[in-house]
């Protein structure tokens, strides 16, 4: 009896021996504090992720550029230049179109008034802008008005839509205008987006339109955009492209909407507009 006895006392204090050498044991970690964990590893972690292909991609020169306007120096003297990749966010590469040449001062002179023309190729006045619009308007107010120099810089472009011209006013805004000129709706129906386009989906929904638009602003979402394309093998050709000019529309563009009872077809309908 006493040497089982002595056996079980002995077991007791070999128990707490370990317990001391092995310290006190650690507090349990409240529930509240666990959620916490499992909120940041999925939130904050793949944020970190994601930033971190964003910053490698810009570093190694992947993508392009999404504003209109582009910062330069030429012969000294700091300019806005055309962005000659602009319509990449909304357009697929093999058919994109690109700005007519823009030179625009960074700072607006003095006895300057600064007109803005907003709009697709009938303001830019496709094919030939030399003679457009808004180089008429500009000799007119230089005749009429010689003591103010005007300055009227076109960032009009061909086969866009509202779409595309929102983000161009948006840039415009920060530049110091007098006044804007707003020349458009010819391609509300066959531009991006559009409910007859041939460049992508058609008609989507505007927070589609909005989430896609500003994922391409993010080298990552062009990267994807680009796979996408890759994986589904982009079947516009510059022959879709030919068939949005005038008397030119196929059966493949043709568009029936019974929301708003629209019939377009080729046997009975041209299309209105430059593009």
């Amino acid at each position: 009896m006493q040497r089982h006895k002595q056996r079980r006392d002995d077991r007791g204090r070999n128990n707490s021996s370990s317990k001391a050498a092995s310290g006190p044991e650690p507090p349990a970690i409240s529930s509240r504090r666990k959620w916490l964990f499992r909120v940041v590893a999925l939130t904050l972690v793949p944020l970190f992720l994601l930033g971190g292909l964003e910053f490698i991609l810009r570093v190694g020169g992947y993508g392009y550029p999404t504003s209109f306007f582009l910062k330069t120096r030429i012969n000294g003297r700091a300019v806005y230049t055309e962005n000659q990749k602009f319509g990449f966010r909304f357009f697929p590469p093999a058919l994109a179109r690109s700005p007519s040449p823009v030179v625009m001062k960074a700072d607006k002179a003095e006895n300057t008034y600064r007109i803005f023309l907003l709009g697709e190729s009938a303001a830019l006045g496709d094919p030939d802008p030399a003679y457009g619009c808004g180089r008429y308007l500009e000799v007119l107010l230089d005749e009429h008005y010689p003591g103010t120099r005007f300055e009227v810089v076109c960032v009009a472009m061909t086969a866009i839509n509202s779409h595309a011209i929102l983000p161009i006013a948006r840039e415009c805004a920060r530049h110091d205008g007098d006044l804007w000129v707003i020349y458009t709706g010819n391609n509300e129906m066959v531009g991006p987006f559009g409910a007859g386009t041939v460049f992508g989906p058609q008609a989507p929904r505007l927070a589609f339109i909005r989430a896609s638009l500003a994922a391409k602003t993010m080298r990552i979402g062009q990267l994807i955009d680009s796979l996408l394309g890759w994986l589904v093998h982009d079947s516009f050709t510059a022959q879709t492209w030919r068939d949005i000019r005038p008397g030119t529309m196929t059966p493949a563009t043709s568009v029936s909407m019974n929301p708003s009872e629209i019939i377009w077809s080729r046997s009975s309908t041209q299309v209105a507009g430059r593009e």
